[in-house]
């Protein structure tokens, strides 16, 4: 079983690794504070549900946004129908990272540990952060 540091430390080395060529790096604490944020997120799921969570982030002028964390089974054209709904609401979206992770819950749905992307046989879960406008 991981600890939630180890996890953390996972999840923000997979993050990282999604972002696009031309995609502005985060910062160190930046990349700690998503991580954490996709964390808390995907601490528990059950298979087959979704878990969503929005935070908007109010720091100095340049640090405003809003900030939005979905867990799922991975499936095609999540992000496509994600971009589209947010799209639609008016926003545009600065940032997305979406890595597909091979994770490992236990029964009641808590996740134990964030496997290498490489990992064959295991369940894929597509962990996905934006920021938009608040």
């Amino acid at each position: 079983m991981s600890s939630k540091s180890a996890l953390n430390k996972a999840l923000a080395r997979q993050l990282a690794d999604s972002l696009l060529p031309g995609d502005s790096p985060f910062t160190p604490d930046g990349l700690e504070r998503a991580a954490a944020f996709v964390l808390a997120a995907a601490a528990t799921r059950d298979s087959g549900q979704a878990s969503i969570v929005i935070e908007s982030i109010s720091g100095s002028a340049t640090d405003r946004f809003m900030r939005i964390a979905l867990i799922n089974d991975d499936m095609p054209f999540l992000v496509d129908s994600i971009a589209a709904t947010i799209a639609a609401h008016g926003l545009a979206i600065d940032r997305l990272l979406h890595p597909v992770m091979a994770v490992r819950r236990d029964a009641a749905g808590k996740l134990l540990e964030v496997l290498d992307p490489h990992t064959a046989g295991e369940k894929r879960e597509s962990m996905i952060y934006l920021e938009t406008e608040r």
